[in-house]
């Protein structure tokens, strides 16, 4: 006697929300934590992992279906710290006010020229 196979029920919106709600309280302070300890920074780490559920509730169809979504989660959430650190490294790096605090280089280089060239002495003898 052969078994016919059961379908398998279609999942409803309701079901994936409360499956994603379940997922979100399972591990939330647990992703926050992990980040607050990479960055040192409660905040920065509230919102990285505040935007890490977001990707996954984007993608929950798939990411439900994976045997182990907790650590997709953490990848999700590492790799957006990183970045956010990163795009704030560049940015700090290139703010305008960094730049007019920073002295000139060919300014100086000019600045030092010029003394040389009123200097009519050259290098080694004395005057």
């Amino acid at each position: 006697m052969t078994e016919k196979a059961r379908p398998v029920p279609l999942t409803t919106a309701a079901d994936e929300t409360q499956a994603f709600r379940r997922f979100f309280e399972a591990n939330y302070m647990k992703l926050r934590s992990a980040l607050s300890i990479m960055c040192r920074d409660p905040s920065l780490s509230d919102e990285v992992a505040q935007d890490s559920f977001t990707r996954v509730w984007e993608h929950w169809h798939r990411v439900s279906r994976m045997s182990a979504p907790e650590a997709y989660l953490f990848r999700v959430g590492i790799n957006s710290l990183r970045d956010r650190k990163r795009r704030d490294r560049r940015s700090s790096q290139l703010s305008p006010r960094d730049e007019q605090a920073a002295p000139d280089e060919f300014a100086l280089i000019e600045h030092d020229d010029r003394s040389r060239v009123s200097d009519p002495s050259p290098a080694g003898e004395a005057a």
